[in-house]
């Protein structure tokens, strides 16, 4: 392969087979630079330096065949849904990546093709946004249809981070929520919307959260600061109980922050320690993982939640007033 077209597929990510024609090629040489390892098919007519593209993780991955879907189909296509939230970087989490997303703007009726789910649907100019070149759904508009086609669980996940990172806001949402609310998955994405909460720092929180709910364990406080009684503060943990003394954690991670001493160093202590400064302030303390969230382990994993919940209730509330 030519080293300018080579560079081309290392800086755009893909080469369209016109762009290997332009530089004298022909379908032979596609042909034989597949089997020779150099390029791999991202799509009809579309390739990708295999080096470059195989160690890439599966959401780079996808933003990389919607730049080339969006080059190959013009201005009468808006890259749409997940398709766009990746290309936002909205975090994801559960959603099919198979094919990418995108909302016909020329009357032209939806189908699927390879790679490619053409959507029809009422868009207008301030629906899209230009990223770089390629037209997409805005934020707001992105995660609505992510959500309208995704589990609550997974749903959650986008919501949260968008709300987090600031890429959409409340307002936004309930505004989407308002104009699609005839969308086939709309009831659905409705009840995300209303667990959704922009203080969930990770997918794996937002995965806690609908477990919490579906198992029916007590709403927690999510981004809790414990302090010694003295108002040195000691952790900040993912979720807290606070009226029955109970904190919890996704991973094992006790997250800290403040300062020692005049110098202002940061405090920095281990999660062992953390956490039996935290006992020692009487709270009590439930832990989950990524395997406590499978399905074959969900219904136990709020059963020991609430176990624990009630019995910090009973250890560490008995005769004591409970501010929060």
């Amino acid at each position: 392969m030519d080293a300018l077209l080579t560079q081309q597929g290392i800086e755009h990510g893909f080469i369209t087979r016109a762009n290997v024609f332009d530089a004298g090629y022909t379908d032979r040489d596609i042909r034989d630079a597949k089997r020779s390892g150099i390029l791999i098919t991202i799509g009809p007519g579309l390739y990708a330096i295999k080096d470059s593209y195989i160690v890439l993780n599966p959401a780079q991955q996808h933003l990389i065949r919607c730049r080339a879907v969006a080059a190959r189909l013009g201005d009468g296509v808006v890259v749409s849904h997940q398709s766009a939230a990746i290309a936002h970087r909205i975090p994801i989490w559960g959603v099919e990546l198979n094919a990418v997303h995108v909302t016909r703007r020329d009357g032209i009726r939806g189908r699927r093709e390879a790679g490619v789910i053409h959507h029809v649907g009422r868009i207008c100019d301030n629906d899209i946004v230009d990223l770089d070149g390629m037209l997409v759904t805005r934020p707001s508009r992105a995660v609505w249809e992510t959500v309208c086609n995704a589990t609550i669980e997974a749903g959650m996940v986008t919501m949260d981070a968008a709300l987090n990172l600031k890429i959409a806001s409340r307002e936004e949402l309930i505004d989407a929520s308002e104009r699609f609310t005839n969308w086939k998955g709309s009831r659905r994405a409705r009840i995300t919307a209303r667990l959704s909460d922009g203080r969930a720092e990770s997918p794996g929180e937002s995965r806690s959260r609908f477990l919490f709910w579906r198992f029916h364990v007590p709403k927690p406080e999510l981004q809790f600061y414990v302090y010694t009684q003295g108002g040195i503060l000691i952790a900040r943990t993912d979720f807290a109980w606070p009226e029955a003394r109970h904190l919890g954690e996704f991973d094992g991670k006790i997250k800290y922050d403040g300062t020692f001493g005049e110098d202002g160093r940061l405090t920095i202590l281990d999660e062992k320690q953390r956490e039996d400064g935290a006992r020692a302030e009487l709270f009590g303390m439930s832990r989950l993982g990524w395997v406590d969230l499978s399905p074959s382990k969900a219904a136990a994993t709020a059963a020991r939640f609430n176990s624990g919940i009630d019995q910090s209730k009973r250890l560490y509330t008995r005769n004591r007033t409970v501010i929060v």
